[in-house]
């Protein structure tokens, strides 16, 4: 009998960062004034990017997953444009798939050595508007290349996160501190990522995918 690793599986995070999202969603949309959702819904993305980045190294079909992103990106627009702008169509700003999409393909060139590609691509996170931009971008391919030296990860999710986004700022005692920085705690759950897919399989794995653009169309409706 196999004995389990301590710690959390990737099925573990992709149902953590699933309810995170809708967390943050759920504030966005029907209860708003609820802060603390979009406090700790802040935690979903750098938990969705480590996966990207997860399921770039242990992939053997990367042409397969870059096109499953790029299917639900281009699914996932209307519902999105639907909960967020309350219109089918805003040009300005894109869904998630699409940040991650170009994080995978960011990862791809730098192995390759590409950083004409590589910088194409940050550019890329800049004109095309994806949610979280190209600090998005680069937080999945910060996790690829820092894939050994968590502290290293630590240290640049702070610098992303309290640095690199502009947005509402939240005053504790006599300090502001951006509400993005509540991302940094991220940081828990993916340290204690045991390196095992954990239960689930496809079924989740393709949940989730549906899950995405399916929540956003119901809150967008309602």
């Amino acid at each position: 009998m196999t004995q389990r690793k301590f710690g959390l599986t990737a099925a573990h995070l992709r149902i953590l960062a699933l309810g995170l999202m809708l967390l943050d969603h759920l504030w966005a949309t029907v209860v708003p004034g609820n802060n603390w959702m979009t406090y700790v819904g802040r935690m979903a993305f750098p938990i969705f990017a480590f996966q990207a980045a997860e399921g770039y190294h242990h992939t053997h079909d990367f042409k397969g997953y870059c096109k499953r992103l790029a299917l639900f990106a281009l699914v996932s627009e209307i519902p999105f444009n639907l909960m967020i702008f309350s219109s089918p169509i805003f040009p300005f700003h894109q869904n998630v798939m699409l940040t991650l999409l170009l994080g995978l393909l960011a990862c791809r060139a730098w192995d390759q050595r590409k950083l004409w590609k590589l910088a194409l691509l940050l550019l890329a996170g800049v004109v095309t508007f994806p949610d979280y931009g190209v600090m998005g971008v680069l937080t999945v391919l910060m996790f690829h290349v820092l894939r050994d030296w968590k502290w290293a990860q630590l240290l640049m999710l702070i610098a992303i996160n309290w640095f690199g986004f502009e947005g509402q700022q939240l005053l504790l005692g006599t300090m502001e501190v951006p509400v993005q920085a509540f991302a940094i705690l991220a940081f828990l759950p993916i340290a204690l990522y045991n390196g095992e897919k954990g239960r689930g399989g496809k079924a989740l794995q393709y949940g989730s995918y549906i899950f995405y653009p399916l929540h956003m169309l119901i809150l967008g409706l309602l």
